[in-house]
Parts: C-alpha cells; sequence; structure tokens
C-alpha cells in the first residue's frame, strides 16, 4: 500500500508541476502578448502622429508658397508702376528746356514785328 501511495504522491507531485508550468508559460504567453499589444498600439500612435506632422508640414509649405508668390506678384507690380512713373518723370525733366525752347519757337512766330524787335534785346 506504501508503494501505491508513494506512487500517487509522485503522480500528483509531477502534475502539480506540470500545472505549474503551464501556468508559468500561459503567463509568460499573457505578458508577451501584452507587450506586443502595447508595442502595435505605440508603433501605430507614432507612425499616425508621424504622418500628421508630415501633413502639417506640407500644408504650412503650401501656404508659405502661396504667400511668397502673393508677395512676389505685388512687388512686381510694385517694381512696375516705381519703374513707370520713373520712366514719365524722366521723360518731363528731358522734355521741359525742348518744350520751353519750342514755346518760344511758338512765340516768336505768332509775334508781330514790333514784338519781336522789343524781345530781341531779352534773348
Amino acid at each position: 500500500m506504501t508503494d501505491n501511495k508513494q506512487f500517487n504522491q509522485v503522480n500528483e507531485a509531477t502534475r502539480d508541476l506540470v500545472n505549474s508550468f503551464g501556468e508559468t508559460s500561459q503567463t509568460f504567453v499573457n505578458s508577451f502578448v501584452t507587450l506586443q499589444e502595447h508595442n502595435l498600439r505605440w508603433t501605430q500612435n507614432l507612425w499616425l502622429n508621424w504622418m500628421e506632422f508630415l501633413t502639417q508640414q506640407a500644408e504650412s509649405v503650401r501656404s508659405l508658397t502661396q504667400q511668397w508668390g502673393q508677395q512676389t506678384q505685388k512687388q512686381l507690380e510694385a517694381s512696375q508702376q516705381l519703374a513707370s512713373a520713373s520712366l514719365g518723370l524722366s521723360l518731363d525733366l528731358l522734355s521741359a528746356p525742348l518744350s520751353f525752347s519750342r514755346q518760344k519757337v511758338d512765340t516768336a512766330a505768332t509775334a508781330t514785328p514790333r514784338e519781336r524787335e522789343h524781345a530781341q534785346p531779352l534773348i
């Protein structure tokens, strides 16, 4: 009977040991799965944050490029207006003496001989 009792004790100890290994293995697997799920969520969040960042950067670049284009157009228009005004002023300055001389010629042509004699000392 003692052999049977010892056999049952060994059998029960073996079963407890196997169950303990099974529980330990199950705990390890559960922990590993939890860790993998955590890593997967972390990686997804990292990827989503990175994509959001890139989207925001692309939008910023697009907006800045658009603003830069508008500013460039305004500068071009202002430069053209300035050049046009400068050219007009330069032409006016160059033509002023000619205009004055032209007025003298026109006046002289329409003046009477007496007026011409009187204007001669002034010229």
